[in-house]
């Protein structure tokens, strides 16, 4: 067990960068921009912003991220939506802007007054939400499972979870071009686990994790350089 117990070093650095991804796009991109390197680059999932163009016929998108917890959800991950939606909000611009795609994401505080107004929202139709918003399509991620520990331990950190996400349109009529995806991870991952002690958290790992799943997430949408997916 302890020969696949994950450095804390290593997990430590990793973790800085996707927090780095994550939570500040100019820090991140700048780099790229001064020294204009063309980095190998993983094609996104979906190709959005060249789908998205060609389906509305313009050239300036307008996205919302709607993150919602499952029911079958634990309690102990209460707020854990509002959190993967502020690192995907943040990833997603960094990364548009990065690859000079004009994707206009809107801030999560517009969401949030969106759900405050309407307390039934959960019952609207996704073109109705989309509409509402202002915005061409909601990125409607449902945070559908989660775990933290390795199966039968609370001393050892392996995280899973599963996610879907819907592309939605605002127009009901329009053709299905984004078609559900189900994202299923394991973390670290390869069985890798991490001791649970006072310098690695519960706390500390969720947000390690989830800083994760919103960097893998936006890479569905927006190519992601090598150097980002740490491949």
């Amino acid at each position: 067990m302890a020969d696949k117990t994950v450095n804390r070093r290593r997990i430590v650095g990793v973790t800085l960068a996707l927090l780095g991804l994550a939570f500040g796009c100019k820090p991140f991109a700048l780099p790229f921009y001064l020294l204009n390197l063309n980095k190998p680059r993983i094609p996104s999932h979906y190709s959005f912003y060249e789908r998205a163009r060609e389906a509305k016929g313009k050239k300036e998108i307008r996205v919302a991220v709607l993150v919602d917890r499952g029911r079958g959800l634990s309690p102990d991950f209460l707020g854990s939506e509002r959190s993967l939606a502020n690192l995907l909000i943040n990833g997603l611009r960094a990364g548009f802007e990065l690859n000079r795609e004009r994707v206009i994401v809107i801030p999560a505080s517009e969401v949030e007054e969106f759900k405050r107004r309407n307390e039934n929202w959960r019952s609207m139709e996704g073109p109705e939400i989309a509409k509402s918003l202002g915005v061409d399509y909601v990125f409607d991620v449902e945070l559908s499972s989660m775990s933290l520990y390795e199966p039968g331990s609370r001393h050892l950190f392996r995280g899973n979870c599963v996610v879907s996400v819907r592309v939605v349109d605002a127009d009901e009529k329009a053709a299905e071009i984004f078609p559900p995806y189900e994202y299923v991870k394991e973390f670290p991952g390869n069985g890798v686990t991490v001791a649970a002690d006072s310098q690695t958290t519960p706390q500390q790992f969720q947000n390690q994790f989830l800083a994760k799943i919103a960097l893998d997430l936006t890479g569905l949408f927006t190519a992601m350089h090598t150097r980002d997916r740490f491949q």
